[in-house]
């Protein structure tokens, strides 16, 4: 990790293997020569997202653009963290059954994030709080499971005259079929 004087930088990778605690920074603030005493500060936050399958891959995306990945600064001065300017999407590599630590910055995802699990040529879609603020906070770890994968099918402008009707559509509710 580079410091600069009160800026310490670090990466925030957008491909990852797993972490399994959130990245801390320490303080050097009150030591003297001879007695060095450090305080430890995490500046990330930890999704543990427990898999119950295998999977080829899986990516953490923010569903407004927001960077998940990057490089990233820590202010000693101001105990600030600069966001990282990256890839709005982590990628974990190899996906096995089991709970796997990301790494990703403290910050507020204004309409949350999806995880995109590929397993055999085929995908799974999962929005967590799509519409909705989730904030990640440095030091907390946020939990998320999985435990069946469901492919997505989707059919584009095909209708029967059933969708139409469970959609509430008075046309198709008036035809003879």
């Amino acid at each position: 990790t580079p410091f600069n004087g009160s800026i310490a930088s670090f990466v925030l990778p957008n491909e990852t293997s797993g972490a399994t605690f959130p990245m801390l920074v320490a303080s050097h603030e009150g030591a003297s020569r001879y007695d060095v005493s450090l305080t430890f500060k995490p500046v990330t936050a930890v999704l543990a997202l427990t898999l119950g399958f295998d999977a080829d891959k899986v990516v953490v995306e923010s569903n407004n653009g927001e960077s998940l990945s990057g490089v990233c600064a820590y202010n000693f001065g101001s105990n600030t963290i600069q966001q990282p300017m990256g890839s709005t999407s982590i990628t974990l590599t190899p996906a096995t059954a089991g709970t796997h630590y990301l790494h990703l910055p403290e910050i507020t995802l204004s309409k949350g994030y999806k995880v995109i699990v590929e397993k055999g040529g085929t995908r799974m879609i999962k929005s967590v709080g799509y519409g909705k603020e989730k904030r990640f906070v440095a030091g907390e770890v946020t939990t998320l499971a999985i435990q069946t994968f469901e492919p997505v099918s989707v059919m584009c402008d095909v209708y029967t005259s059933y969708t139409l009707y469970k959609r509430g559509d008075s046309s198709a509710n008036s035809k003879d079929a």
